[in-house]
């Protein structure tokens, strides 16, 4: 099989080696990266002939100027495990090691904050932080992460 749970276990070690060293569950970096990429990862490489800067590229989707923040913010791990980039271009977000240690820090500072996994799922995937909760409650994607993060420990 070409797409679904058969491509995820290719980057398991790379989510699992990650969630442990930023100490956050790997079940829903795992539900993400399915979410996002209709449970195949590995068609986000060829999404785009042209990459810009506002873009949401590679498994986790990481748009440039969050990357940018999120490797300003913690360039001593970012240093330590090889993956600092002093002029980091768009096409990088596409490694995967460094695209899921982006998108698992983004997640861990938005657990950090808001303490509630659909609320930080909404909040990743949309950008928006102010929002009421029934709505969350609603979000067909939020829904979708939630229950295939279930699916992470059953493989």
């Amino acid at each position: 099989m070409i797409g679904g749970i058969y491509m995820i276990k290719g980057v398991r070690a790379l989510i699992n080696k990650v969630c442990k060293q930023i100490d956050i569950s790997p079940n829903y970096i795992y539900g993400i990266i399915m979410a996002l990429n209709d449970g195949d990862y590995a068609h986000v490489y060829y999404r785009y002939d042209n990459y810009k800067k506002d873009y949401y590229v590679g498994i986790m989707q990481v748009s440039y100027i969050r990357a940018q923040e999120i490797i300003k913010k913690y360039k001593a791990l970012f240093v330590k495990n090889g993956l600092y980039k002093k002029d980091l271009q768009v096409i990088d977000l596409f490694d995967p090691m460094l695209n899921i240690f982006i998108g698992s820090l983004i997640i861990k500072d938005l657990y950090i904050k808001h303490k509630n996994w659909a609320k930080i799922i909404f909040v990743y995937y949309t950008e928006i932080e102010n929002v009421d909760d029934a709505l969350i409650k609603k979000d067909l994607f939020t829904s979708r992460v939630l229950a295939l993060s279930k699916r992470w420990f059953a493989n």
